[in-house]
């Protein structure tokens, strides 16, 4: 026994030498190309084995290819420097299998495959490639499949591309599989055929197929506003991560649902109209996981089971927001187990500015008497579900309701309640109002802020518009309210350096209104260049509010702008007669998507990060016109 005891480890002693040694790095050397199965082309000269390290420098051409590349599964495939490299097949149909990580560094292409020699790649599914150049995959005229077992990550200066794509260059993605993209146009299921309809801002462009299979995963962390993309929706989507950077914004381009996570970090998500569910039974009700961003322009529905939900935790959550930059979360809490599971839906409807809507009806279970309402309400609709008794409860609000008493505040409907009142809290956002005692019937309901004193807790007064233009040699001062509450009258206050400010004007109110009242007052003093105002709003009872301040410049001629070079390789040059009538500069990709925006002139921007294509610049003046020029990116 103790010989076989013996035997037996000095065998798997020699199987782990013999496997350390066949796992080593192996690093090509030949900058001319030439077969992978020459050792002298390698360093060390050792033609690469299974579970080997490789790394590819760059060749010293594009039309350079190390051809003779066998079936083989790598522990890693690196490319080194910047610029070209070129793999080919020894038979066409072989199999390069990647098993621990590849990168393609940024500045560098790797083409696998030509028409005569097809590779076919595999991810497995415990490797991460990271594509910060491009990966040119042209494996021949048919059977061209690039497999995603693992992860794929995919930033904004990266691609998987067809460079001359017709049908049968095929891209899979399993359930194991993970997408990470930074692409302005996420991920897509258009096939394309020919070099010239290769689309630059989609993560993966090839001729033939696309499945992305159920339960695969997907993370979207541009830098800049991104759309989801139709493969998305292609199947259920196992988890989802929304993790741009703060301020930018995934639109979604279908109906989505998730079985898994949907992970919320940084970002919005514009719904876009459409719906976002979370989970697909009571069963399988998928998981929401935030620390940052929220939903808005549509519907998020979610699963529950029959499991009671805390109030508030994410388990209950639909984190919802507005355009302008507001959360809106809503909870769904219930304190028995539910009859029967089911889902819920939400959508939020702003309205701004954010006032009320006159109301008068007596909440016994608070004791006061509504007498405003929000215009912003969520309507909340109920599918299979079914809440034991009253065990329901909600909890809404947010912000950009302006100062508001939580006292003062409660949970409504338009003109009447339901269920009983319980205490504002301001515990996770500006203010939440909450609602228990709530039935199935009763939650389904289209809900709103409530509030007891309009005067103290208007919800609140605020502009319709403000705004200013020559007008002659004078400026023409104008703005507009949509209701007025306890408004004496307005101030209009000028500036030549925008901080110190002297009045212009005082124009009264017109009284208490709901109805939409317009004003103007003329400046017949006008300086030359910038000249800045703003409206401050005064109550009876003393209290003023400020308005946003508005740009004027007083010019005779006309503001010509213009940029340089063009086509531009990156770094694009501005230039005006009068940069200081111009206010703001935007910039857009071809598919209508804001790339960059400034508050200020410019005299030039770096683009080099952004891909080859048509761009528009809008330059904004100070008198709320537009002028926009197209340009060319070819970086």
């Amino acid at each position: 026994m103790s010989k076989f005891i013996t035997y037996y480890f000095v065998t798997i002693l020699l199987m782990l030498a013999s496997f350390n040694q066949n796992a080593a790095t192996r690093t090509w050397t030949n900058t001319a190309g030439g077969s992978w199965t020459v050792a002298s082309n390698w360093s060390p000269a050792i033609v690469p084995v299974a579970n080997d390290d490789v790394i590819i420098n760059n060749l010293s051409s594009a039309t350079k290819t190390i051809i003779d590349v066998p079936t083989i599964t790598l522990n890693s495939l690196t490319g080194s420097g910047t610029g070209f490299a070129w793999l080919a097949a020894d038979v066409s149909g072989n199999v390069l299998t990647i098993r621990n990580s590849m990168l393609v560094p940024s500045s560098y292409t790797l083409r696998v495959g030509d028409s005569g020699a097809r590779l076919v790649m595999t991810v497995s599914t415990t490797c991460v490639a990271t594509l910060n150049g491009v990966l040119y995959y042209d494996a021949g005229n048919t059977n061209r499949i690039f497999t995603l077992n693992g992860k794929l990550i995919i930033p904004q200066t990266g691609g998987l591309y067809d460079p001359n794509p017709t049908a049968g260059s095929d891209f899979i993605v399993t359930s194991t599989g993970t997408i990470v993209t930074g692409k302005i146009q996420g991920i897509t299921t258009t096939s394309v055929s020919g070099a010239a309809s290769i689309n630059t801002n989609v993560a993966i462009c090839f001729g033939g197929s696309y499945t992305y299979a159920a339960g695969a995963s997907y993370e979207y962390n541009g830098t800049s506003g991104q759309i989801t993309g139709s493969g998305l929706s292609q199947n259920t989507a196992g988890n989802v991560t929304v993790n741009l950077t703060a301020g930018q914004t995934l639109t979604m381009s279908n109906n989505t649902t998730i079985s898994g996570n949907l992970t919320m970090t940084s970002g919005n998500v514009n719904l876009n109209g459409l719906t976002l569910s979370l989970g697909t039974s009571g069963a399988a009700t998928g998981t929401l996981s935030r620390s940052g961003g929220f939903l808005f322009n549509g519907t998020f529905k979610r699963w529950f089971a029959t499991a009671t939900v805390a109030m508030p935790s994410d388990a209950g959550l639909f984190p919802m927001g507005t355009s302008q930059a507001d959360y809106r979360p809503l909870w769904v809490g219930y304190s028995t187990a539910l009859t029967t599971a089911g889902n819920i839906s939400v959508v939020h409807t702003p309205t701004y500015p954010a006032w009320y809507v006159a109301a008068n009806h007596a909440d016994a279970s608070w004791s006061n008497t509504v007498i405003g309402v929000s215009n912003s309400v969520w309507t909340i609709t109920t599918n299979s579900i079914a809440f034991n008794g009253t065990s329901a409860q909600i909890r809404y609000g947010g912000t950009g309701y302006g100062t508001n008493s939580l006292t003062d505040l409660n949970a409504s409907l338009v003109s009447s309640v339901t269920g009983s009142h319980s205490a504002s809290t301001n515990a996770n956002t500006t203010y939440e109002v909450n609602r228990t005692n709530l039935t199935t019937g009763l939650i389904a309901n289209t809900w709103r802020i409530g509030s007891r004193n309009v005067t103290n807790s208007p919800l609140p007064i605020t502009l319709r518009d403000f705004n200013a233009n020559m007008d002659g040699d004078r400026v023409k001062i104008f703005w507009s309210t949509d209701t007025e509450k306890n408004n004496h009258y307005f101030v209009v206050e000028k500036s030549s350096d925008g901080i110190h400010y002297h009045v212009v004007g005082i124009v009264d109110s017109k009284g208490d209104s709901e109805m939409q009242q317009d004003y103007y007052l003329y400046d017949n003093n006008v300086e030359n260049c910038l000249n800045y105002y703003r409206l401050k709003q005064v109550d009876y009872d003393g209290m003023y509010k400020l308005s946003k301040t508005v740009v004027v410049c007083n010019t005779s001629e006309a503001v010509e702008v213009g940029l340089y070079p063009n086509p531009s390789n990156g770094l694009v040059n501005f230039y005006s007669n009068n940069d200081v009538a111009i206010v703001g500069l935007e910039i857009y990709n071809a598919h209508g998507v804001k790339i960059f925006t400034a508050d200020s002139w410019l005299d030039s921007i770096d683009l080099s990060a952004y891909p080859i294509g048509i761009y528009s610049l809008n330059f904004i003046t100070s008198n709320g016109s537009i002028i926009t020029k197209k340009f060319f990116l070819n970086n």
